[in-house]
C-alpha cells in the first residue's frame, strides 16, 4: 500500500518511496512556510487543522522528532468539577461545555457534555472510518465515567481544587520525555515516587505511542482536542492502577493485558523515527480499534470502582460486561500483534524495493544530468536568453502545437546557454500544472566530444530512462521502475544493446502523460559510436517516441538532414540577443567578484568610454557570443583609455587568433609551460572530464602528491583558454572551438603527442608503491584506496585506450606495469568496481566482484593493443603466468576479451598462438557467443574460419545467434544462418524465448525477416509469460515486424498469453501504439477480450490516457461499459484519471454516467473527491445522479466536502444535491 491517511492529519500523506531518494532536479520553487508560523487563513476563518502549532510550542517540540503532543500550557488531568480543559490559546477547536469548579457534576451535566471530534477529516478506507467512530465513542463514554467517579470520589482525585497554574514545561519531543511528564500529571508532591503512581506512568508509556498513531500526533504541538483521550487515559489508568493494587481488583486485567505491549517498543520506536508518516490502513485501524478497547476496559474497571469501592465488583458490575471489555481488550491486543508483523514484512519487502531501485537506477546510467545542467546554469548570467522564451515559434513547442524544434546556430553563438533556459523554463512551466494523477517527463542531454558516455547512443537512451522514472509521480514511477527493474535482471548477464536501452524509454514514455526531451550541442555527439551505432539511428529512435523534441546544434546539413521525416517540425536559428551582450559587458566590468578594478577606474574619468566598447562589440560579434566574450575578457585586463580603443580598433577577430595569442603567451611563461601544455593535453584527450583533484595529480611533472599543482594554477597557467565548472568541479575548455583549434594545430603546439603524456602518467601512476600489494581484500581498504589516490580510477579505466596509439613510445612503463601480477590485479579491482563505490550503493563484500587472476595479455587483448600483446606472448613473464589460454577467475581467456570488445587484430594473433576458439567461461559463453552478441562482424568471421561451435549454449542455453537476433545484428544473423547449423527456434531456459521473440521484442525487421525465410515458427510461445513473437512486438509498438508476421499466415491474432491473459491488442493499446493497434483491427482482432483482471483495451486506453486508442477501439464498436474485477467502467478510469477529453469521448458513446465500483462510487464521486470541476460539469450535463451513494452512504457532495473543494460542492448544489447533517460545512 503506498498511500495512507493519518486520523486527522488533513490531507493524505504519502509513503516514503525510492523517487524520494533520487536525486534528480528542482521542481517548481515552493515557497516553503517558516516552521514555526502559524496555519494560513482567511480573515475570520478558523484554522482547518487543530494540530498546527503555535510558534511557541512548536519551537518547545522541535520540528523533527516525535512531539508527545502535550502543549505547555495545557494540564494532563481536569480540575474537579470541570470538563476537559480547554487551552485559551487554541481557538480552533469547538468549545465544550465547561462546569463551574464548585459545582459537583449531576447526571444531566454529565449526560449533555460531549467530545468535539477527534478525527477532523475522515479516512477514505470504510473500516478505518468504522473504527474511528468506535474510538470517538468510546472515549465520550470514558470522559462521562470519569467524570462520575470524580464527583462520587473527590478526595481520589490526585490533583486538588482549583486551576493548576504551573503547566508541565519539561521538553516532550519523545516517548521518554512525555513518561516525565505524565509522572507529574499523575501525581502529587507525595504520590510521585509510589509504586502505584510510577507503575501508572509505565503503563501511559506503553499506551501513548498507540494513541499517537491513531492521532497522528507528529513533529508538532497538538490542542486539546486532540489529546483529550491521552488525558482521560492517563486518569483513568492512574485511578486503576492504583485501586486495583490496593484490592486486588479484577481491573488488575486491564494493566497485565497492557503488559504485552512492551513487545512492540522497538517497533514504535522506529515508527516515532520515521514522523508516524508510513502507517497502512490495517496498522492504523487496529491501532484504533486498540485504543477504543483500552478505553473501555478503564471505563468498566472505573464503574466498577464507583458503584461498589471495596465490595465484590461482580455485584456491581455485569460479569458480562467486564468479560466482554477484557475480550475486546485481549482481540485488539491480538490484532495489533498480527498487524505489526505485517508492518514489519512490509518494511523488509519496502527496503528490499529501495535497494532493487537503487541497483537499476545505478545500472542504467552513470551521465550526471543534473551536475551538467547546473554547471551551465551557473555560468549564466541572470535574466539572459529571454528572448526565446517570447518566441512564437518556441511557444508553439511549448504548447504542444510543434512535436520537434530544431535550434541551430553558428559556434559560439550561446546555443548551450539557451538550452539551459529552455530546461529551466520547462521545469518552472510543467511541474507547476502537475497533478496527483498526471505524469510529465522531463529530461536532458548536453552532448560533450570529450565525454566517452555522451557520445555513446546507448548510454543516452540510459540516461533519459533514468531522469524520466525520476522526474515522474510516484504513482506511475513505481510502475515504470518494476519494468526497468525487470530490464535490469534480464540483462545481468550481457551488456544491453541500444536496442534494448530504445525499448524501455519506450515503455517509460509510454506511461505518461506528456514528456520532453531536451538535447544540446547535437554536433558534439559522435557521428558513429564505439559500437557502431549512429546518430541517425538516435534521433530517429527518439522521434519514434512521441516525445517533444527539442535540439541545438550548429547548422549542418548532416543534421539537418536528420529531421526529413520529423512530424510537426520547425526551425528556430539561434544567434545572441545584443542585450545579452550588454548585460555581458557590464557585469565583467563591474561585477564586484569576477569584475575589473583596472576598468572599472578607468570608466569612472571616462563615461563615454562603456559606451563605445559596447557599441563596437554588439556590432561586430552580433552572431556569435563566444567572440564577445573573448574580446571583452581582453579588453578588461587593459588599463588605459588608448588601449581599449586600439583594442576595438582591431576588431573584428577571428578566434583562430585569439587562441593563437592565449598559446604565445603560455610559452612565453618558461617557468609553468609545460605544466600549461600537459593540462591541455590532459583536457583535449581525456575520455571524460577530470575533476580538479584529478588535474592537479595528472598535470603536474610527476603525478605525485609533493608535485601537486595548487587548483588556482589549473586556470591560471592556460591564459583564459580552459575554466573550472562550479557544480560538478571539473575541468573543462571555456568553449568547443578551442578543442577544436587545439586539434587542427596539435603538432605545431604541442611540445609531446597528447596521448602519449596522458598514457605514460596513467601508467607511471598505476606502478606507483601503494599499488604493489595488489588488490584491496575489503571494502574499507579499497574505499580509502579511492579516496587517498585519486587519480586510480580514471588511470586503471582509460590507460588502454590511451596507449592505443603511442604503444612503442611506451613500452617501458607499459611492461612494468604489465609483468607485475599485483598492479594488474589493483588496475582491475579499480576498474571494475570503483564506479559502483561512487555511485553510493553497495554491498556486502562489493569490492570483490572482480575476476582476479588477470593477466597483463587479458588487458591488451581487451584494448588492442596489438604490438604489446605481440610483445608479452613472447617476453619472460615477470611474476605471472601469461599465455595465450590463459584464465582470470571468471574462467575468461584473452581471446573471450578480445572477442568481446571487437579487437579483429588482437583476435588473429591469439589464434595463431593456438588459443583454444571454444573455450568456455563462467557463464558458458565462448568466443563466438561474446562476438555474436556485441556484433563483431569481423570477428564472428575468424572464429567460424577457424570452426568455432556455431550452436554452443551458455549457461541459460542461449546461442550466439539468439544473442545476435536479441541486439539486431543482421550481419551476424545471416552469417551464423549461412553454416547452416544455427538452430533458428532453439530457447532459452530462463524465459523460452526463440530467437524471433528476441528480434520481434526488440523490432529488428530485417532480422525477423532473415529468421522467417529460414522457416521460423511464428505462434511459438515463451515459457516465462506465454507470449508470441506477434504478442512482443505490438507490446512495443513495431509495425514493421507486426506486418511481416501477418503475412505468413501463421501469426494467430487473439492469442492470450498464458500468465496475464492479454492480447496482441490489449499489449498495443496499453503502450499508446496508434499504428499497431490499427494493423490488428484492420486484420480483425477481437476488440473487448479481457485479461485476467477483467480489464479490455478500452479500459486500459481510458485509464492511461491514450486518446487516439480510445477513439479507434470505440469506432471499432468496444464495449463502452465493460467493467473490470473492481467494477472499473472506461468512464471511471477516465474520470479518476482527471482526462477530460477521453470522458468526452465516452460520454458521446454513451458510456453509463452512473457506473458503479464494488465500492459503490459513481464517476460523479471520484470527480468531486478529485475536485475536477471540468469533469464534474460534462457529467452533471448528461443527467449524472447527483446524490450517487456509495457503501458507507457518502454522496459526491460529502466527497467534495471533506476534501474542501468549495467549487464542486456548490456545483452540486446548484443541482440539488441534497445536504446531509454528516456533511462538514463549507468554510
Amino acid at each position: 500500500m503506498l498511500t495512507t491517511t493519518a486520523s486527522n492529519m488533513g490531507p493524505e500523506r504519502k509513503r516514503d518511496s525510492f523517487f524520494n531518494i533520487l536525486l534528480h532536479r528542482p521542481k517548481t520553487p515552493q515557497t516553503i512556510p517558516s516552521p514555526s508560523a502559524p496555519a494560513s487563513t482567511s480573515a475570520g476563518q478558523k484554522t482547518s487543522n487543530p494540530l498546527v502549532p503555535t510558534s511557541a510550542s512548536h519551537k518547545q517540540l522541535g520540528s523533527n522528532k516525535l512531539a508527545a503532543g502535550i502543549a505547555p500550557d495545557t494540564t494532563l488531568i481536569p480540575p474537579k468539577g470541570a470538563s476537559i480543559p480547554i487551552s485559551s490559546s487554541v481557538s480552533s477547536i469547538s468549545q465544550v461545555e465547561t462546569v463551574q469548579q464548585t459545582t459537583p457534576f449531576s447526571q444531566q451535566r454529565i449526560d449533555r457534555i460531549t467530545l468535539p471530534p477527534l478525527i477532523k477529516s475522515p479516512h477514505k478506507n470504510p473500516r478505518v472510518i468504522k473504527a474511528q467512530e468506535k474510538l470517538q465513542k468510546a472515549t465520550e463514554e470514558l470522559k462521562a465515567e470519569h467524570s462520575k467517579y470524580e464527583t462520587k470520589f473527590p478526595s481520589h482525585t490526585l490533583v486538588k481544587d482549583g486551576d493548576i497554574t504551573s503547566p508541565y514545561s519539561l521538553p516532550t519531543e519523545d516517548v521518554a520525555d512525555f513518561g516525565k511528564v505524565a509522572q507529574q500529571a499523575l501525581s502529587d508532591h507525595k504520590v510521585g515516587e509510589s509504586t502505584t503512581g510510577r507503575k501508572a506512568t509505565i503503563f501511559m508509556e506503553k499506551v501513548y505511542p498507540i494513541a499517537s498513531i491513531v492521532l497522528g500526533v507528529v513533529s508538532f504541538g497538538a490542542d486539546v482536542a486532540g489529546l483529550a483521550p491521552l488525558k482521560l487515559t492517563a486518569n483513568a489508568l492512574n485511578v486503576v492502577v492504583n485501586e486495583a493494587a490496593k484490592q486486588q481488583t479484577r481491573s488488575s486485567r486491564v494493566i497485565d493485558c497492557l503488559n504485552k505491549l512492551d513487545s512492540h517498543q522497538s517497533f514504535f520506536g522506529n515508527i516515532n523515527q520515521r514522523g508516524y508518516i508510513q502507517l497502512s490502513d490495517n496498522l492504523l485501524e487496529v491501532s484504533t480499534n486498540l485504543l477504543a478497547a483500552i478505553m473501555g476496559s478503564l471505563r468498566v474497571s472505573l464503574a466498577s470502582l464507583r458503584t461498589n469501592f471495596v465490595v465484590n465488583m461482580a455485584k456491581a458490575v455485569g460479569g458480562d460486561d467486564f468479560a466482554d471489555s477484557q475480550q475486546a481488550l485481549t482481540t485488539a491486543m491480538e490484532a495489533l500483534d498480527r498487524a505489526i508483523q505485517q508492518e514489519l514484512l512490509f518494511d523488509e519487502k519496502e527496503r528490499e524495493w529501495k535497494d532493487e531501485c537503487e541497483k537499476t537506477l545505478d545500472f542504467l546510467s552513470k551521465i550526471p544530468a543534473n551536475e551538467m545542467h547546473a554547471d551551465v546554469r551557473n555560468r549564466r548570467l541572470k535574466d539572459s536568453g529571454q528572448w526565446i522564451i517570447k518566441n512564437e515559434t518556441f511557444q508553439k513547442w511549448m504548447d504542444g502545437n510543434l512535436k520537434t524544434l530544431w535550434c541551430p546556430g553558428k559556434p559560439g553563438a550561446g546555443k548551450t546557454f539557451l538550452a539551459s533556459v529552455i530546461i529551466d523554463h520547462c521545469l518552472t512551466v510543467y511541474y507547476s500544472s502537475i497533478t496527483e494523477n498526471k505524469s510529465i517527463g522531463i529530461a536532458w542531454m548536453y552532448f560533450n566530444y570529450n565525454d566517452q558516455d555522451t557520445n555513446s547512443m546507448d548510454q543516452v537512451m540510459a540516461s533519459l530512462t533514468k531522469q524520466l522514472i525520476a522526474s515522474v509521480a510516484p504513482e506511475i514511477g513505481t510502475s515504470i521502475m518494476t519494468d526497468a527493474t525487470d530490464f535490469r535482471k534480464k540483462h545481468k548477464s550481457g551488456s544491453p544493446g541500444p536496442d534494448d536501452y530504445f525499448m524501455v524509454l519506450s515503455k517509460v514514455i509510454g506511461s505518461m502523460e506528456k514528456t520532453v526531451l531536451i538535447l544540446d550541442a547535437l554536433d558534439e555527439c559522435a557521428d558513429t559510436d564505439s559500437k557502431g551505432v549512429n546518430r541517425e539511428w538516435l534521433i530517429n529512435s527518439l522521434l519514434k517516441l512521441g516525445a517533444q523534441l527539442l535540439i541545438t546544434s550548429r547548422d549542418m546539413p548532416s543534421i539537418e538532414a536528420l529531421f526529413e521525416k520529423a512530424p510537426d517540425f520547425d526551425k528556430l536559428a539561434i544567434s545572441p540577443a545584443s542585450q545579452d551582450i550588454k548585460s555581458y559587458i557590464k557585469w565583467r566590468i563591474y561585477d564586484m567578484k569576477y569584475g575589473s578594478p583596472n576598468l572599472r577606474d578607468l570608466l569612472k574619468e571616462n563615461q563615454s568610454l562603456l559606451e563605445e566598447i559596447i557599441q563596437v562589440v554588439v556590432e561586430k560579434y552580433s552572431e556569435i557570443f563566444n567572440l564577445a566574450r573573448l574580446q571583452v575578457d581582453t579588453i578588461s585586463e587593459l588599463t588605459t583609455r588608448g588601449e581599449v580603443r586600439e583594442a576595438l580598433e582591431a576588431l573584428p577577430m577571428e578566434e583562430s587568433e585569439f587562441y593563437h595569442q592565449a598559446i604565445k603567451r603560455i610559452r612565453n611563461q618558461k617557468r609553468h609551460r609545460d605544466k600549461a601544455f600537459r593540462i591541455l593535453a590532459w583536457t583535449l584527450c581525456a575520455k571524460r572530464p577530470l575533476s580538479v583533484g584529478e588535474m592537479q595529480l595528472a598535470a603536474a611533472i610527476k603525478p605525485l602528491e609533493d608535485f601537486t599543482l595548487k587548483k588556482s594554477d589549473i586556470v591560471d597557467f592556460c591564459g583564459g583558454l580552459v575554466l573550472v565548472n562550479s557544480e560538478s568541479g571539473t575541468v573543462a575548455f571555456a568553449h568547443l572551438t578551442i578543442n577544436e583549434y587545439l586539434k587542427s594545430a596539435s603538432k605545431d603546439i604541442f611540445p609531446t603527442e597528447p596521448e602519449q603524456v596522458i598514457a605514460s602518467t596513467c601508467l607511471t601512476y598505476l606502478s606507483l608503491p601503494p599499488f604493489k600489494s595488489g588488490s584491496c581484500p575489503s571494502d574499507e581498504e579499497f574505499e580509502t584506496r579511492l579516496k587517498e589516490n585519486i587519480l586510480l580510477d580514471y588511470a586503471s579505466r582509460h590507460w588502454g585506450q590511451h596507449a592505443q596509439s603511442v604503444q612503442e613510445q611506451v613500452h617501458e612503463e607499459a611492461f612494468v606495469f604489465l609483468l607485475d601480477g599485483n598492479l594488474v590485479s589493483c588496475c582491475v579491482q579499480t576498474m571494475s568496481v570503483s564506479t559502483r563505490s561512487a555511485s553510493g550503493y553497495k554491498w556486502r563484500n562489493y569490492s570483490q566482484d572482480f575476476p582476479k587472476r588477470t593477466t597483463g595479455l587479458h588487458l591488451t587483448a581487451r584494448f588492442g593493443l596489438l604490438y604489446l600483446s605481440e610483445r608479452l606472448l613472447l617476453k619472460p613473464s615477470g611474476n605471472i603466468d601469461i599465455a595465450a589460454n590463459s584464465k582470470d577467475e571468471y574462467s575468461q581467456t584473452p581471446l573471450q576479451y578480445a572477442a568481446e570488445a571487437g579487437q579483429e587484430a588482437v583476435v588473429k594473433l591469439l589464434l595463431d598462438h593456438k588459443a583454444e576458439v571454444d573455450s568456455k567461461d563462467g557463464y558458458d559463453q565462448t568466443p563466438l557467443s561474446w562476438a555474436a552478441q556485441n556484433g563483431h562482424e569481423a570477428v564472428v568471421k575468424l572464429l567460424l574460419e577457424q570452426m568455432a561451435e556455431v550452436d554452443s549454449k551458455d549457461e541459460d542455453s542461449r546461442t550466439p545467434l539468439s544473442w545476435a537476433a536479441k541486439n539486431g545484428h543482421e550481419a551476424m544473423v545471416k552469417l551464423l544462418l549461412e553454416t547452416g547449423k544455427a538452430k533458428v527456434d532453439s530457447k532459452n531456459i530462463k524465459d523460452g524465448e526463440t530467437p524471433l521473440s528476441w528480434a520481434a521484442e526488440g523490432g529488428h525487421e530485417a532480422v525477423a525477416k532473415l529468421l522467417l525465410e529460414q522457416k521460423a515458427k511464428v505462434d511459438l510461445k515463451d515459457t516465462k509469460y506465454g507470449r508470441t513473437p506477434l504478442s512482443w512486438a505490438a507490446q512495443n509498438g513495431h509495425e514493421g515486424v507486426v506486418k511481416l508476421l501477418f503475412e505468413t499466415g501463421k501469426a494467430e491474432i487473439n492469442v492470450k498469453d498464458t500468465k496475464y491473459g492479454r492480447t496482441p491488442l490489449w499489449q498495443a493499446a496499453r503502450n499508446g501504439h496508434k499504428g499497431v493497434v490499427k494493423l490488428l483491427l484492420e486484420q480483425m482482432a477481437e476488440v473487448d477480450l479481457k485479461d485476467k483482471y477483467g480489464k479490455t483495451p478500452l479500459s486500459l486506453a481510458a485509464q492511461i490516457g491514450h486518446e487516439a486508442i480510445v477513439k479507434l477501439l470505440l469506432e471499432q464498436k468496444a464495449e463502452v461499459d465493460s467493467k473490470d474485477k473492481d467494477g472499473w467502467s472506461p468512464l471511471s478510469w477516465a474520470v479518476e484519471n482527471g482526462d477530460e477529453a477521453i470522458v468526452k469521448l465516452l460520454l458521446e458513446h454513451n458510456a453509463e454516467v452512473d457506473s458503479k465500483d464494488k465500492d459503490g462510487w459513481s464517476p460523479l464521486s471520484w470527480a468531486a473527491e478529485n475536485g475536477d470541476e471540468a469533469i464534474v460539469k460534462l457529467l452533471l450535463e448528461h443527467n449524472a445522479e447527483v446524490d450517487s451513494k456509495d457503501k458507507i452512504g457518502r454522496t459526491p457532495l460529502s466527497l467534495a466536502t471533506q476534501k474542501g473543494h468549495e467549487t464542486i460542492a456548490k456545483l452540486l448544489l446548484e443541482h440539488k444535491a441534497k445536504v446531509s447533517s454528516k456533511d462538514p460545512p463549507l468554510q
